[in-house]
């Protein structure tokens, strides 16, 4: 049984004290070098700290991005097994500016996300790709950390099954198809499920071509045997792509792009 796909819309929306007990031992101090914070790093000296300042912008219309969250992840193995890589985090202000001070000299990879757009790594060439790392020597000071930020995509609409009535708790994919090594795969670039009414919102997408796919059944009665006296034979919803076919290749994909719409479609 197929399910009956009705796209709504499509587009970009622009943005959005640990205890420690030992038992039948000695009795330790809390102060003791063996109870040390996990997250204790060695002490590097003031004035060998670094400082890493930047901006966020709109990929798409170049406006500063404000309230974006900018962290800052370290990619070295710390020398003890006991103490964990000390991160960073800020955000912007209203001119999408960020500045980080008193920062350990390491390598680390950077990230910016913010409600309404694609979260991105510095040096990406696209969203969803591996960034550069930037490397801090002591006492280095950075102030030309730019990114920016792609307005993610949006995809609502809803399921039907065949006498038209709404189905919950269906699973949407948006896929895009690869080949690799000779054969064709799927990678999924968003995915949602549907509401009581039948009504799906797939967000965070990234700009570009997809096709969408509903997955599963819509109801599933766990630990429970049809008893019926008119039992109906038993069917289950194959996999079907927008806007409502079981064969991928006749399947019309969604074009997600900047401020673009499509819909009602049914």
């Amino acid at each position: 049984m197929r399910f009956l796909l009705m796209l709504l819309a499509c587009g970009i929306l622009a943005a959005q004290n640990q205890t420690v007990v030992t038992v039948g031992g000695p009795v330790v101090s809390p102060t003791s070098p063996s109870l040390a914070s996990p997250t204790a790093q060695p002490q590097t000296a003031p004035e060998d700290l670094c400082s890493v300042e930047g901006t966020v912008t709109n990929a798409a219309t170049g406006a500063p991005v404000r309230k974006a969250m900018v962290l800052m992840n370290r990619t070295e193995i710390t020398p003890s097994p006991n103490a964990f890589p000390v991160n960073y985090s800020t955000t912007t202000d209203t001119a999408g500016k960020f500045a980080m001070k008193d920062i350990e000299p390491g390598r680390y990879r950077i990230t910016v996300s913010r409600v309404g757009f694609v979260t991105m790594s510095y040096g990406a060439r696209a969203p969803n790709r591996p960034g550069t790392v930037l490397a801090l020597e002591r006492a280095q000071k950075i102030k030309d950390v730019n990114l920016r930020l792609t307005p993610h995509g949006v995809v609502t609409g809803r399921i039907l099954d065949e006498d038209g009535e709404p189905l919950p708790n269906v699973s949407l994919f948006l896929v895009r198809f690869q080949k690799r090594q000779g054969r064709q795969q799927e990678n999924v670039g968003g995915n949602g499920m549907t509401n009581d009414l039948g009504e799906f919102r797939i967000f965070g997408v990234v700009p570009g071509k997809y096709y969408l796919r509903a997955n599963g059944r819509a109801e599933v009665v766990f630990n429970a045997q049809d008893h019926s006296v008119n039992a109906q034979p038993e069917e289950d919803y194959v996999p079907t792509y927008y806007p409502g076919t079981i064969d991928p290749a006749t399947a019309t994909p969604i074009e997600v792009g900047r401020n673009s719409s499509v819909g009602p479609i049914g």
